[in-house]
Formats: structure tokens, C-alpha cells, sequence
């Protein structure tokens, strides 16, 4: 998924503590991700979630906290869950510019000289 996305990717995996982590997640325009620490941390920063759920846990149970989430949850197994569901909630939960033409990575802010301070 890295490869191909244009824009900045950063892989912090293992990389940051559990507070860490929720002070970078609550910048996220979206979490896409399984029921998990992370998961519970973006939902709590007040990060939409699109989550796939399966047999091991029961209906609502362990959905994210908070309104807006998009939830798959299948009780006959996560393996029953297509990627096609997926994309459709995530295309769905994804932030719409004004424009109206969907999402574009964000262009990090061009840093300042020591002249424009």
C-alpha cells in the first residue's frame, strides 16, 4: 500500500509509545485498521475508523467509541469480509475537499528560512 501512495508515508510501527501513538493519530484523516490498540487510541482522538470485525467479537461490543465510524462486522468470520467492502467504507468515511473531487494526499508545509522569521 506504501509503494503506492504519493504521498508521505511514515511507518512508526514499534517506534513510539502508546501516548505517542495517540498524539500522531489524532492527526490522521482516517484510520483504516482491525480491532486493535491503535484502533481505540484514533477513535478516542476523535479519528473516524473503518474496522473489519469478525467471530471473535460480539456485535458492538468492541466497536470503536464515538459516532461516524465505519464498521464491517461479519460473525461468520473476518475472511468473510471482501476488500471491495472495505474500499467502499473507506471511499465513503474519506474527508471530501471543497472541490468535490476526492481526497489528495497533503503536501507537508514548506519550511520557513531564517530570512521569512
Amino acid at each position: 500500500m506504501a509503494a503506492g501512495w504519493p504521498g508521505v508515508v511514515v511507518n512508526a510501527c514499534g517506534a513510539l509509545a502508546p501516548r505517542e501513538s495517540a498524539a500522531a493519530l489524532r492527526r490522521a484523516r482516517l484510520f483504516v485498521g482491525h480491532d486493535s490498540g491503535p484502533m481505540h487510541l484514533a477513535a478516542a482522538g476523535g479519528v473516524i475508523c473503518v474496522s473489519p470485525f469478525g467471530s471473535l467479537n460480539r456485535p458492538r461490543k468492541w466497536h470503536p467509541w464515538g459516532e461516524g465510524h465505519r464498521i464491517i462486522h461479519r460473525v461468520e468470520g473476518v475472511d468473510r469480509i471482501k476488500v471491495e467492502d472495505m474500499a467502499r467504507e473507506i471511499r465513503a468515511a474519506l474527508p471530501r475537499p471543497p472541490s468535490g473531487r476526492g481526497l489528495t494526499p497533503m503536501t507537508p508545509p514548506a519550511r520557513s528560512s531564517a530570512a521569512e522569521v
